[in-house]
């Protein structure tokens, strides 16, 4: 059969796409509609009070209006000047980070420079629209401009076929196959999915106990809550006090112990340290009565059982993101009874003072609450899916159109990365635990305030906590803001804050060897987050090996590791266990 040329191929890939395209847009719509009710609710009634607002004032959008035909003026000027050779700059420029315009057809072709620049330029003209109505408070202004920014991120021009350099290239390029491969790739995301999950990584790269999570160990506790494992030392000889590690219950433990490179597990393990990590289980239903009291007291049963296989009085704890706000609680507690089990604490990326929740603080509300406690009430459970929504949208550009693009626009295969991995293997919360979260935590700031919030009735007062803690926090930390977390020091007063580059998990996921990203460090505390910047001093080099030279101040003396005889009596199973395959 010969091969059709060219010319041909073009248009009965069109045809097809033009007749599968309706159908599937239709299948597109309907998943995304399904169970978001919360994320649209709030957003519909901010913005209708918002503009209800603009339009009762007409001078002054007329104003805003006059501003933005002046700006769009300008724009014209300055690419009409390009096309008659001059080498002025663009007026309004995407920053380096931004992957959007990275082609270099936004800067050398007039049209795609004229579309990038208006939409630029239209984004800062609605942020300054928002933040010039004074009509509004700082925290209702944020949600505005947080929602409007979605809106906005959603109609770049780089999203769609007509206005992408790289896309209409490929397209020429391909014969429009990109467009089929990518109408096939949507189609299989929506058939498999109760609601639509875009596929963000090559899931046929990784396997669980295979390449990822694969430093040896054994379970030697296992309750309806979590698993605990003990690793193999690799040494004869180990530091005497045993590291716990807390990680987030809304995530699977295993972002510290990726691969054998980049494992924060098996950098510890090589440093001389005996390590333990909590694997949670992945609730359902039958986890609807499971609260926060329940999660504390998981933590001081593994520390419990911790102490007993290493003959140990007392242990150090590293935790992670909400399994630092949980560790925070427990170390509150166990001060309030007189428990002096443990040495000293790591919180890496944790909020203690929610009073800067970052963008995470526009889905928080009363109304934004009940609608997810209603929605909890039938499952017993918020859902994962909810959960990564949720984190997706706090830099949807990187996390959500960009996947979509290179998906289903350019039809290419999504990356093997071993973080993305992870991220999509996401974990649900007890309604009673993620109620009693965001309404102490979130919404009221009820952990700073002392002898308010009670664990087993006992009230906690997070300032009595005396005991050394390590804080780190990443710089461009899209969860858990690093001036929220820097306010750590004004509850707790023996601190070590180290602020690292990059993000919530790039940041914290730094081995030595990449000498990627750096630290900012400063033994002086400031009351004011950037004056303790301003102040500190940067080192090119992994925290976690500045982390490794402060545990080593409390933990200088060395015995000898585990018997072997004695973590076969304790050994359930081989590590990773069963609760990290709960999806």
């Amino acid at each position: 059969m010969p091969h059709k040329k060219p010319v041909e191929r073009l248009s009965e890939n069109i045809i097809n796409i033009m007749s599968a395209y309706p159908k599937i847009m239709s299948e597109f719509f309907g998943k995304l509609s399904v169970n978001n009710t919360s994320y649209y609710q709030t957003p519909y009634n901010i913005f209708n009070q918002f503009w209800q607002d603009i339009y009762q004032n007409p001078d002054m959008l007329a104003e805003r209006q006059q501003e933005w035909v002046n700006n769009h003026n300008y724009i014209i000027k300055n690419v009409l000047e390009k096309i008659n050779g001059s080498n002025s700059n663009s007026l309004y420029e995407s920053s380096n980070k931004d992957n959007r315009f990275q082609d270099p057809a936004w800067k050398k072709n007039a049209y795609f420079n004229y579309i990038k620049q208006v939409y630029l330029m239209t984004n800062e003209w609605v942020q300054k629209l928002i933040a010039t109505n004074d009509n509004f408070d700082a925290q209702t202004k944020h949600k505005i401009n947080f929602f409007t920014r979605q809106i906005l991120d959603a109609l770049s021009p780089s999203n769609f076929i007509h206005t992408n350099p790289a896309v209409l290239r490929e397209i020429i390029d391909s014969n429009a196959d990109n467009l089929l491969l990518g109408l096939d790739k949507l189609q299989n995301d929506i058939c498999n999915s109760n609601t639509l999950q875009i596929t963000t990584v090559d899931k046929t790269a990784f396997k669980v106990g295979e390449n990822l999570a694969t430093t040896k160990g054994h379970v030697i506790k296992r309750s309806k809550l979590s698993e605990l494992i003990v690793y193999t030392p690799k040494n004869n000889e180990v530091y005497e006090t045993p590291i716990l590690i807390i990680p987030p219950f809304i995530n699977k433990y295993y972002i510290l112990d990726l691969q054998e490179k980049n494992s924060f597990v098996n950098w510890l393990l090589e440093q001389g340290h005996q390590v333990c990590i909590v694997s949670w289980a992945n609730p359902d239903s039958s986890y609807a009565d499971v609260n926060f009291d329940d999660y504390v007291n998981e933590v001081i049963s593994n520390i419990e059982a911790v102490k007993d296989i290493t003959k140990q009085p007392q242990i150090s704890l590293i935790s992670y993101c909400i399994g630092g706000t949980l560790t925070i609680s427990t170390l509150a507690y166990l001060k309030q009874i007189k428990d002096k089990s443990i040495k000293n604490a790591c919180l890496i990326t944790t909020l203690v003072d929610f009073s800067i929740p970052g963008d995470l603080g526009a889905f928080i509300d009363e109304e934004q609450i009940q609608l997810m406690e209603q929605k909890m009430q039938a499952q017993g459970y918020h859902d994962s899916n909810d959960m990564s929504m949720t984190f997706n949208l706090l830099r949807a550009n990187d996390m959500i159109w960009s996947n979509i693009v290179n998906s289903y626009l350019l039809g290419k295969s999504p990356v093997a990365f071993d973080l993305l991995y992870w991220n999509s293997d996401s974990t649900k919360i007890p309604k009673k635990v993620h109620s009693f979260y965001l309404r102490n935590m979130y919404l009221n700031n009820n952990l700073v305030k002392a002898n308010v919030l009670k664990i087993n009735n006992v009230p906690i007062d997070i300032s009595k906590i005396d005991i050394p803690i390590y804080k780190l926090a990443t710089k461009e930390d899209h969860i858990v803001p690093w001036q929220g977390a820097y306010k750590i020091h004004e509850y707790i007063k023996n601190v070590t804050f180290v602020l690292a580059e990059s993000g919530h998990v790039a940041g914290v996921i730094s081995p030595p060897n990449r000498k990627k990203y750096g630290f900012y460090t400063n033994e002086t505390s400031y009351s004011d987050s950037e004056e303790w910047l301003n102040n500190s001093k940067y080192i090119l080099s992994s925290w976690w090996e500045n982390y490794n030279k402060w545990q080593c101040k409390f933990n200088k003396q060395k015995i000898k590791k585990i018997d072997s005889r004695t973590i076969k009596k304790y050994a359930i199973q081989e590590a990773p266990g069963t609760y990290i395959y709960m999806r």
